[in-house]
């Protein structure tokens, strides 16, 4: 299995250098690294380069303009220059257990797409990564977020037990995802009619199980700590969940303002 890591991010080049020291620990390494960049500066150019170097695989920079929140069309030309037949895609504030990938691997399915979690670091977590790595989740406790603790435990023997709903969207985060890139193009991937932070994954996740490919929830495995940050705004969010309605209640698959735009195949 070829699997390319897609790692989104803007303007927190800090974050998106523990991201990729937390890659470069990876006990199984992808075939590439695509930075989705939507929009980032020098500084974050800077840490692309640096781990350009570094890192003993490929590391692409996908690169758009600023425009304000267009993550649909950032993950959108990341996909399209993928050259793995597997895609995982995580947030460039998310820090990754070193079998991260490996427990992605062992689960992928044809026919389905994979929803792991996260576990949210508080303010005193973002300041042991930045100055010591992740340390061992049972010497964490005071530095997670008390709602989520649960899913830093990693616990293969459980794995099995916690598929969830196979036509759920609940939960749905793209912030830890994977899925099959012939799959993706079928749907003409993210939906880029979605401007502003807000229900582009539950509507992607909808379509695709409107497409026929069944969603498996990932828990006790595939661990990945998300860093501490204030919200993005909310203020498309209205607009964004009339999107999600239409495609649910006209059982769509396929968005035209998609993928296909980068000429993916």
């Amino acid at each position: 299995m070829d699997i390319s890591l897609i790692v989104t991010t803007y303007n927190w080049p800090e974050a998106l250098n523990k991201v990729l020291e937390s890659i470069e620990r990876q006990s199984l390494l992808p075939r590439e690294v695509i930075i989705a960049d939507d929009g980032s500066g020098q500084d974050t150019r800077d840490v692309v380069h640096y781990w350009q170097q570094k890192l003993k695989i490929p590391v692409i920079h996908s690169w758009q303009e600023d425009e304000g929140y267009r993550l649909s069309a950032s993950r959108n030309k990341a996909i399209a220059c993928a050259h793995g037949d597997y895609l995982v895609m995580i947030d460039g504030d998310m820090v990754l257990h070193q079998h991260f990938l490996r427990d992605h691997a062992q689960i992928a399915q044809p026919g389905f797409f994979i929803q792991g979690w996260r576990v949210r670091l508080n303010e005193q977590g973002n300041q042991h990564v930045f100055e010591h790595g992740v340390i061992p989740h049972s010497r964490m406790q005071g530095i997670l977020d008390v709602k989520n603790r649960c899913y830093g435990l990693r616990l293969p023997l459980l794995r099995a037990l916690s598929h969830g709903s196979p036509t759920s969207i609940s939960g749905t985060k793209g912030c830890n995802m994977a899925f099959w890139k012939q799959d993706v193009v079928a749907i003409n991937g993210f939906n880029e009619d979605f401007v502003g932070w807000g229900k582009e994954d539950n509507e992607f996740a909808t379509r695709m199980i409107n497409h026929g490919i069944r969603r498996k929830r990932l828990r006790f495995a595939a661990v990945a700590y998300h860093l501490y940050h204030d919200e993005s705004p909310r203020d498309m969010v209205a607009c964004n969940h009339d999107i999600l309605m239409r495609t649910k209640e006209n059982r769509l698959a396929f968005c035209h303002n998609g993928l296909s735009r980068y000429q993916a195949g």
